[in-house]
């Protein structure tokens, strides 16, 4: 009883795992006339709903943090 309607659950009760997918944009700035990326210096690292990258007080803002 305490699951949310949009949540799967098995026979016990138990969420279902659902595996979703993803999509990361990124901003990247090279020098001029230059397209070289050193793949020993990128990383990544998520924040979630803890830190928006926008405000959250517009459409626009929200489509940003999505």
């Amino acid at each position: 009883p305490d699951t949310p309607r949009n949540y799967a659950v098995d026979a016990n009760g138990y969420p279902i795992p659902i595996e979703e997918v993803s999509r990361i944009e990124f901003l990247v700035n090279f020098d001029f006339d230059r397209s070289n990326i050193q793949g020993s210096r990128v990383s990544a690292q998520g924040f979630g709903e803890s830190q928006p990258i926008a405000s959250n007080n517009t459409d626009a803002s929200r489509a940003q943090n999505r």
